[in-house]
């Protein structure tokens, strides 16, 4: 930086003001900096602070049936409906709906292994609308179909 200064003030072309108070500029800032370790700047996060986010998760575990909206959720947690989603969303990498729908499969996948209850039973005690709901979700969700899920656990 230094000999770039030098030669720009040697030559002074009429665009090289410019040029040279950008040359001090960053020779000053570099100077500065010299030797620190400067630390990367991590944005801050928000979360749902861990009472309300364990409240709004025991409400959906407490009936998997039903139909959970985000107004009703952002009511137990004390925040706004959008407030809420962004901050559920932080907590937990995903949006509530897609929550819902990893415990219902949790579930799914727990009540699977009594070979005596029927899938579409199964589908029904977890929430899901029909079968195919629950075969599309469960494929979605763990990458393989729930008669196959049910053929590997023997």
């Amino acid at each position: 930086l230094v000999k770039l200064l030098e030669v720009e003030s040697r030559e002074g072309e009429p665009t090289g003001r410019f040029y040279a108070e950008h040359l001090i500029y960053s020779l000053t800032a570099r100077l500065l900096t010299h030797g620190r370790k400067l630390r990367p700047v991590k944005p801050a996060t928000w979360c749902l602070p861990s009472p309300q986010l364990k409240r709004v998760i025991d409400k959906m575990k407490s009936n998997l049936c039903k139909s959970h909206d985000l107004q009703t959720l952002a009511q137990e947690s004390g925040y706004s409906r959008n407030h809420f989603l962004r901050l559920f969303r932080d907590a937990m990498q995903c949006t509530p709906h897609r929550y819902l729908v990893r415990l219902r499969i949790e579930k799914a996948q727990s009540l699977m292994t009594n070979r005596s209850l029927r899938l579409i039973d199964i589908a029904t005690e977890c929430g899901f609308s029909s079968q195919a709901q629950f075969s599309k979700m469960f494929r979605q969700v763990l990458g393989i179909t729930p008669n196959d899920y049910r053929h590997t656990l023997s």
